[in-house]
């Protein structure tokens, strides 16, 4: 079962983290010194490499990740289609299957790029050229390592995961990064967990940030930012609370809490110019 009594480890999330706000000696914000703000020419590549979709028949999201992402993906699915403003010509395939962690999903010989995710598309009568959107929901286990060792481990990571979703959907355009949720409730040693797992959004922060400024031809951006401190609310309101928003033992989250996920991460790519021109009507 959860261990609901660890309800918060007393950090402040990247995104809340406002200059000349510290953790370790390294600055929050998710672009940058306390910054929520993307590089204007950075967001102005994102548009227009959106908008060469924007006309298109149809577009395929891709859900990449394990247990949790599969989850929050049901939700998804299901909650954009009840959506009115959401695009018709979106197609969502939940691609996300249990076990495939950052560690599996940053090895191009392994079970998920050569078996799970062909099969899933050839289910849904995909194939991976229709995919034109990515949506990568991942967490690492813990490295062992202090921060930011950890941090830059998963960096390295990141980079062999995006080299593969490059080789398994040769035409997709747009990739969207979400770490993972607060691990402070697992009903295991909580402290291999936390705060490692609030450390990896810097590893998630540093890639994007190398992103883009280098890479042209693929845009790479934050798919909203998930990690809460336990039950505290950020400023935008977002918690994750035990037992109503995660089962088990603690480690995934429950409908509730994936419905909650979900509608953030609607909300999320409604508000994103880049997301804009593929993901609404």
């Amino acid at each position: 079962m959860s261990n609901c009594t660890k309800k918060s480890i007393g950090i402040t999330p990247i995104i809340d983290m406002e200059y000349p706000q510290t953790y370790k000696n390294y600055f929050g914000g998710l672009y940058g010194e306390g910054s929520n703000v993307r590089p204007p020419d950075c967001e102005a590549r994102g548009v227009s490499l959106a908008n060469e979709l924007k006309m298109a028949a149809r577009n395929v999201l891709a859900i990449v990740g394990a247990s949790s992402t599969r989850l929050i993906g049901e939700a998804l699915i299901e909650q954009a289609a009840l959506d009115p403003a959401v695009s018709k010509r979106l197609t969502i395939a939940n691609l996300a299957h249990a076990g495939q962690d950052a560690d599996e999903l940053a090895n191009p010989t392994g079970q998920y790029w050569t078996q799970l995710v062909p099969q899933t598309l050839a289910a849904d009568s995909l194939t991976p050229e229709d995919v034109k959107v990515a949506w990568i929901m991942t967490a690492r286990r813990p490295a062992g390592k202090p921060f930011p060792e950890n941090a830059q481990a998963f960096q390295d990571m990141l980079r062999l995961i995006l080299a593969n979703v490059r080789h398994a959907f040769p035409y997709c355009k747009m990739v969207y990064l979400t770490g993972g949720l607060y691990m402070g409730y697992w009903d295991g040693d909580a402290t291999a967990m936390e705060p490692d797992r609030f450390e990896q959004g810097f590893g998630i922060k540093w890639f994007i940030r190398e992103q883009l400024t280098s890479t042209k031809d693929l845009y790479v951006d934050w798919g909203d930012y998930f990690w809460t401190d336990g039950a505290t609310p950020r400023t935008d309101g977002l918690a994750l609370l035990c037992p109503k928003d995660v089962k088990g033992n603690g480690q995934h989250p429950s409908p509730a809490g994936s419905l909650k996920m979900a509608l953030h991460l609607i909300q999320w790519w409604k508000n994103d110019v880049t997301a804009q021109p593929w993901f609404l009507e």
